[in-house]
């Protein structure tokens, strides 16, 4: 049973080269996500800044929607002019399609951008 010292930039593991090496190894001061987001790395920080954006956009369109369809709205992005929507159901996709054609210029001056084009997707409801 030789063990084997690895390292990483953040932490070091432990493995042996029996059958518990293949289950797994066991790192020293894990640390939980919310604890990693308040670190201030810059990978992390994009990644929080991209979902803030992602956010406001999301809030942006579905107050230009109807309201039926604002709540199947599940996703917004919007990058080069291309406003990306994940709605809950193909018959929603269909209607989300039609609605973002005619509000156009509403959702032009919702997100402060030309809209010249519109994707409209099925998205995975997310699990409570």
């Amino acid at each position: 049973m030789q063990k084997k010292m690895t390292e990483n930039k953040d932490f070091r593991t432990l493995a042996r080269d029996d059958e518990t090496a293949a289950s797994g190894t066991a790192m020293q001061y894990p640390k939980t996500i919310s604890e990693l987001l308040c670190l201030g790395h810059k990978r992390l920080d994009d990644l929080a800044a991209g979902l803030d954006a992602r956010d406001r956009v999301l809030t942006r369109v579905r107050a230009s929607l109807p309201a039926p369809l604002a709540a199947q709205v599940l996703t917004a992005s919007y990058a080069d002019g291309r406003l990306s929507l994940g709605v809950a159901s193909g018959a929603w996709a269909s209607r989300a399609r039609y609605a973002a054609a005619a509000a156009r210029e509403e959702l032009r001056a919702a997100l402060g951008a030309e809209v010249l084009t519109v994707r409209v997707r099925v998205a995975r409801p997310s699990k409570p």
